[in-house]
C-alpha cells in the first residue's frame, strides 16, 4: 500500500511539473509521451477504452513529464472501464492542477458528479467491495471467515508444561540446612502439564482465512451490478 501511494505521488508530481512547464514552454513534453497520448486519444474516440487504459499506463511507465490533460483523459478512461476509485484519484488531481483554466474543466465537473453517484452506490451495495468488484462465497473457508489450525501455543498437543513446577510435577526447595525438600505441585496435581490456556485443550484454534481475510466472501474480477444473483447449481452429465 505504501509503495502504491509513493508511486501515485510521483506520478502526480510529473503532472504538476508538466502543468508548470506548459505555462512557460509548451514543448517540454517528450516526443514518446506525445505519441502515446495521441494513440490513447484515438483509442478513446474509437471506444477502445481497455486499450486506452494500457496506453495511458505505458505513459506512466516512461517516468517522464506528462501533460496535465492526460490526468483527465485517463480518469475518463478508468470511468468507462468502471474503475471508479482510480478514476476519482486522477480526476481530483486534474482539477487541483488546472482549476477552471483546464481544457476539460466543464467535462471534469460532469465526470465528478457521475463518479460520486457511482461511488455512493458502491458504498451502499452489499454485494461488492469498496472498489466495485463482485464478492462471492469464499470457497477456502466455506464462508466462515476462519480456518482450523494447530494451536500455535501448544503446537497442537492441547497441553503445556506447568508454569509452577516447570513440568517436573513437584516443587523443589531447600531448607535452612541446604537440604532439598520436595512438595507435590498443586497447580498440575503432580502431572507436570496443564491444559493449554490458548486452545483450552482443543488442540486447534480458529485463524483468519487468508483468502477472504475473515469476511467469508472473496473478491472476483467481475464488476458488480449491485443486484442479487441466484446461485447456479452445477448439473452433472448422466
Amino acid at each position: 500500500m505504501l509503495l502504491k501511494l509513493l508511486r501515485l505521488t510521483f506520478i502526480f508530481m510529473l503532472f504538476a511539473f508538466a502543468h508548470a512547464g506548459y505555462a512557460q514552454n509548451p514543448v517540454i513534453i517528450d516526443q514518446e509521451v506525445r505519441q502515446l497520448m495521441d494513440r490513447a486519444i484515438e483509442e478513446m474516440e474509437s471506444g477502445k477504452y481497455q486499450k486506452a487504459n494500457t496506453t495511458f499506463r505505458e505513459m506512466l511507465d516512461t517516468k517522464k513529464v506528462l501533460p496535465s490533460n492526460m490526468s483527465y483523459l485517463f480518469s475518463k478512461t478508468l470511468y468507462m472501464i468502471e474503475q471508479y476509485h482510480n478514476s476519482k484519484n486522477f480526476l481530483d488531481k486534474y482539477l487541483d492542477l488546472t482549476g477552471k483554466a483546464g481544457d476539460y474543466y466543464e467535462e471534469a465537473l460532469a465526470l465528478k458528479r457521475a463518479l460520486n453517484e457511482n461511488i455512493e452506490e458502491i458504498k451502499s451495495c452489499n454485494f461488492c467491495n469498496i472498489f466495485g468488484y463482485r464478492l462471492e462465497h469464499c470457497d477456502v473457508c466455506d464462508g466462515h471467515g476462519s480456518l482450523k489450525a494447530a494451536c500455535y501455543y501448544c503446537r497442537g498437543i492441547g497441553k503445556t508444561n506447568c508454569p509452577t513446577c516447570l513440568g517436573k510435577g513437584v516443587i523443589i526447595t531447600k531448607n535452612q540446612f541446604d537440604v532439598e525438600e520436595y512438595e507435590s505441585c498443586h497447580t498440575c496435581q503432580t502431572v507436570g502439564n496443564v491444559t493449554c490456556k490458548v486452545c483450552s485443550g482443543k488442540k486447534v484454534i480458529d485463524s483468519q482465512c487468508p483468502q477472504c481475510l475473515g469476511s467469508g466472501r472473496s473478491k472476483t474480477k467481475e464488476i458488480c451490478d449491485h443486484l442479487p444473483h441466484e446461485h447456479k447449481e452445477t448439473k452433472l452429465d448422466n
